[in-house]
């Protein structure tokens, strides 16, 4: 009798095994991302300067989230890094920069994704980049003189220090004894251009005018004083 019960426990010890080999964890896993944002809106920033704005991703579920990947769509937003490993409860910061290459608004969609655990979340991205005029004649005034029905030409560069290229430089003088040899001129970011001004006049006397240099369509200018002599 003592003998069967022995080979019983023997038997039954196996069960027992089996019915302890589950894993809890997989039994009740669950992933869940938190984003601290929605949207990050940027301040105004000069073309080819940076802002930079940060958000908190964290790990609040049960498993570890090893392919996590962060990815924006345009060239203006830049991340601090795009592929993410979380166990479950830990966070990190991500910054996202904010690198205008224009002027004007941008949008864009920074994406996070995890195709092992079934995860896509998005944040909107805005920012405006701004330009900077900035037009640096080689003089404040050019001096002429001359004699009657004669004429004279003198040279001015003009330094494009702006934080972007100026395409259409109007050139306007506020008289008639002298004259632009060009109405525009274009100018790329940190390049310069030489105008020629040429004075004339048929009569003796002072003459004073301006120059005017102004970026098409912007409500920048410098002037440049311009006096004749015709003795």
């Amino acid at each position: 009798m003592r003998l069967n019960k022995i080979l019983l426990l023997i038997l039954a010890t196996p069960l027992l095994f089996i019915s302890c080999e589950e894993d809890p964890v997989s039994a009740d896993s669950e992933t869940e991302l938190n984003i601290s944002v929605n949207d990050l809106d940027f301040s105004t920033t000069p073309v080819g300067e940076s802002t930079d704005e940060f958000f908190t991703i964290t790990n609040d579920g049960d498993v570890s989230i090893n392919d996590l990947t962060l990815s924006v769509g345009t060239e203006h937003f830049e991340l601090s890094t795009t592929n993410l490993t979380l166990d479950p409860r830990q966070w990190t910061d991500i910054q996202v920069i904010f690198r205008p290459q224009g002027e004007g608004s941008f949008n864009d969609v920074l994406t996070i994704s995890s195709d092992q655990n079934d995860i896509e979340e998005t944040i909107t991205l805005s920012g405006t980049g701004e330009a900077i005029i900035d037009l640096v004649p080689s003089l404040d005034e050019l001096n002429f003189s001359t004699t009657p029905g004669e004429s004279q030409s003198l040279d001015l560069e003009i330094m494009n220090n702006s934080n972007i290229d100026l395409p259409n430089i109007q050139l306007s003088v506020s008289g008639s004894v002298f004259t632009p040899g060009s109405t525009s001129v274009s100018i790329n970011q940190g390049e310069s251009a030489v105008v020629s001004i040429t004075y004339s006049s048929a009569e003796a006397g002072q003459f004073q005018e301006e120059l005017t240099i102004s970026p098409e369509g912007r409500p920048e200018s410098v002037t440049v004083v311009l006096n004749g002599v015709t003795e």
